[in-house]
């Protein structure tokens, strides 16, 4: 039975999914971890968030006699794709107030919650069916959970951010991130200098790009500038934006 509601939930056939999912706990079962999450998945991209609460509790009940890690590890995934659920549906005040609910219950570590979400497009964390947050609605969720959560992102989630940032060439919301991570007392390193870098070159803003790399030969400690790899990661940066035979140089 759960491997038949996995199948409908990531095929998108979310009604169904649910059907089999009543029919498990009709029957006095609870789906396996997996499956429900998968379950979860489904519902939020359909829009179904509806009953993400109820389920939630009813996932906690099937996590029970799970491994103390085992435990962590899935509770946060469902609790970052009920998130994403509400996010992607348009409810940031539901998933506010989610994030704020798992605060106060200590039930997890929220930063790496948040990460979790930041990062879906990398596929780090999230399954590959979630589908994906656009960058406006990443930006309005860090906004609202430093303001009114004073949850602080890990350097991690601001870089996958800028990233996402680059593919964009979105330059005026990089410059309010990386404000954001100079509020947070968040020191730029290499990887940061390098998403930078490209965000301009994507951008072709040329100037802003001779003047990074002018900064990174000054700030970056000799390893990070005068490593060869590194150098060749900028060269290649700078020849992706066509700008090794304009003012830019290394």
């Amino acid at each position: 039975m759960c491997t038949l509601m996995s199948g409908f939930a990531v095929s998108g056939k979310s009604k169904e999914a649910l059907q089999i999912y009543q029919e498990i706990v009709n029957g006095g079962s609870l789906p396996d971890p997996r499956s429900f999450l998968k379950l979860l998945t489904s519902l939020g991209n359909a829009g179904e968030v509806d009953q993400l609460l109820h389920m939630y509790e009813t996932f906690k009940e099937s996590m029970q006699g799970k491994s103390q890690v085992s435990q962590e590890q899935s509770t946060s995934l469902a609790c970052s794709t009920i998130v994403h659920a509400y996010i992607i549906a348009n409810q940031l005040e539901k998933a506010l107030t989610f994030l704020h609910r798992i605060q106060t219950e200590d039930a997890g570590d929220v930063e790496t919650l948040c990460l979790k979400v930041f990062m879906e497009d990398k596929g780090s964390f999230l399954p590959p069916e979630h589908a994906p947050l656009s960058l406006r609605d990443k930006l309005q969720f860090l906004r609202a959970m430093r303001e009114r959560l004073k949850i602080h992102p890990t350097r991690l989630a601001y870089e996958s951010l800028l990233e996402s940032c680059a593919k964009e060439k979105d330059v005026r919301h990089a410059a309010d991130i990386l404000q954001m991570m100079i509020s947070d007392k968040l020191a730029f390193n290499v990887f940061t200098y390098l998403i930078i870098l490209r965000i301009f070159t994507c951008a072709r803003d040329s100037e802003r790009a001779s003047a990074l790399v002018c900064k990174m030969a000054e700030t970056m400690s000799e390893k990070g500038l005068e490593d060869k790899h590194v150098k060749f990661i900028i060269l290649k940066i700078l020849k992706g934006g066509n700008m090794i035979d304009k003012s830019v140089s290394i």
